[in-house]
């Protein structure tokens, strides 16, 4: 597929006795993104939305039909973002592989100090040496001390079945923070402007829009690039983002990022 929309391409600029430097000038679009195209390299372009604009202008200057290209470069992202969400599992999974591992060695601290106030305790009452195992010993124990029989028969079961409550609350609370819940994001647009919006993953989620409603998802923080910003209003999970200490008087252009829609922040370049 590459191969045919990359020769006709070429061909046809040749034939119109075109050089990259003059189509450059001539649509106003940088001569490495031509030459990028041209040789089907797509990872050396610029962010989607950009890029599909610019696709769009260089084959109708041309006058050429960019559909092959666009469902290759679509193919191309898609293959992209399965990659960075397969590297985002391998992270997810090798931290908790790495808290399982903290699990085992807080299980074994907490029966090391039970063991050792078990022991105690049955030193400081007088009881007979630990003659066989710290299981037998606790009965003998227990069997002499009629008071703490009576009083909680079963202490040290307790004690044990409180411990492992405690570890199942804390792996629970570990994994509740592996779970990335995405946000909602609300797009109302009143005009035309062209938006770049990136979330955690750096997924290009929208590009140029009309006016309407738009609604997607994504994990935070996110990273907003608006064309027109007075066309343009945010909302995440209801709350609407004021970025207008951030918008250019002159281009009306604004660059900012988030994490809530609450705090906002410039980004600079």
């Amino acid at each position: 597929m590459k191969t045919n929309w990359v020769s006709n391409l070429k061909e046809v600029r040749n034939s119109k006795n075109l050089s990259l430097d003059a189509c450059s000038k001539a649509i106003n679009i940088p001569i490495d993104f031509l030459s990028n195209l041209e040789s089907g390299s797509f990872k050396k372009l610029p962010p989607a939305v950009f890029t599909k604009f610019h696709i769009k202008r260089y084959f109708d200057y041309l006058n050429l039909d960019p559909s092959a290209c666009l469902s290759e470069y679509e193919e191309f992202i898609s293959n992209q973002e399965k990659r960075n969400r397969k590297k985002d599992l391998k992270v997810k999974e090798k931290k908790a592989d790495k808290n399982r591992s903290l699990y085992k060695i807080y299980a074994g601290i907490i029966i090391v100090i039970i063991s050792l106030v078990v022991t105690l305790y049955l030193f400081l009452n007088d009881s007979q040496k630990l003659e066989e195992t710290l299981s037998d010993e606790t009965d003998i124990f227990l069997d002499e001390n009629d008071d703490l029989n009576e009083t909680n028969p079963n202490l040290f079961e307790e004690i044990i079945n409180d411990a492992s409550e405690v570890l199942d609350e804390v792996s629970l609370q570990e994994d509740i923070t592996l779970i990335e819940i995405p946000l909602k994001i609300n797009l109302e647009i009143k005009g035309e402007s062209w938006i770049v919006l990136e979330d955690k993953n750096e997924r290009m989620l929208y590009e140029l829009m009309q006016t309407g409603s738009y609604e997607l998802r994504g994990s935070p923080p996110f990273k907003f690039k608006v064309g027109y910003s007075p066309a343009v209003e945010i909302f995440i999970d209801g709350n609407k983002i004021n970025f207008n200490n951030f918008i250019n008087k002159t281009s009306k252009y604004a660059a900012f990022y988030t994490i809530n829609g609450k705090d906002v922040e410039k980004i600079r370049n």
